[in-house]
């Protein structure tokens, strides 16, 4: 298999994340090889310093037999106004047994991924279980139904408040109880209270995501950590860019 990983930048938790799911898999002698590319996967390059950035024809003729697995949210394979498929994700096809490893939610899912998969891209959640959906195609030459956990929706005021994700002044109070609101709808309460303890301190790290989420405990006196917590959880940019806004005490949490 050959992964390309989408990633911000070295702090970004959602491709650790993967990270650690394709380590799993290399251990489990399912050799998959990884690239890492920022939104736009036709310029990929390996995870070694001054590694050189290639192209989705050199990665072809460099292992013409591997499958393909992209890691991301597909948002730049799409046009934002027409809905349609990016004519670049022809440059793609050459690899008969492709897919798209999405983060959104399945219950969240829309056109965004009808024009993926319209394009020739299978497309199923990230995380084991879509990864094991996409090895029973391949095995079947058959796709079942999606399977995924459900989630709340995205919260959208980090969609359009770019400055409530990197802004150093605090934002209104009446933006910040609707932005709180938000976040507890999309990650439930157990999720929301795994971002309070993170966002303690404004750097977020890996580990220490990892650790909060297993030492920390649910109404049940179960841990946080579950993969649907954590794929909602390093979706927002705050995870991704490994930083918590300066005003975050100010939002209560």
């Amino acid at each position: 298999f050959r992964s390309l990983i989408d990633r911000g930048g070295f702090q970004d938790q959602s491709a650790r994340l993967v990270d650690q799911l394709v380590t799993r898999l290399n251990e489990g002698n399912l050799f998959v090889d990884r690239y890492y590319f920022d939104g736009d996967p036709r310029d990929c390059a390996g995870s070694r310093p001054g590694a050189p950035h290639l192209d989705p024809e050199t990665l072809y003729q460099r292992h013409p037999e591997h499958r393909l697995l992209i890691f991301s949210d597909g948002s730049s394979m799409v046009h934002p106004v027409t809905n349609r498929a990016r004519s670049w994700l022809e440059r793609f096809a050459k690899w008969p047994e492709r897919a798209l490893l999405t983060p959104r939610p399945v219950n969240r899912w829309d056109e965004l991924e009808r024009a993926v998969a319209g394009s020739g891209l299978l497309v199923y959640p990230a995380g084991e279980t879509g990864l094991a959906a996409f090895m029973e195609t391949l095995h079947t030459g058959m796709t079942g139904p999606m399977q995924g956990i459900s989630a709340g929706p995205f919260p959208e005021l980090l969609l359009e408040q770019p400055r409530l994700t990197f802004g150093r002044m605090p934002p209104d109070d009446s933006l910040i109880t609707e932005l709180v609101s938000q976040l507890r709808a999309y990650l439930d309460e157990a999720g929301f209270f795994w971002l309070a303890a993170c966002s303690v301190y404004p750097g977020l790290a890996w580990d220490l995501t990892l650790h909060l989420g297993q030492v920390l405990r649910d109404s049940h006196d179960r841990p946080l950590l579950r993969e649907h917590r954590l794929l909602a959880l390093t979706r927002l940019p705050w995870f991704r860019r490994g930083q918590m806004p300066d005003w975050r005490p100010s939002a209560g949490w």
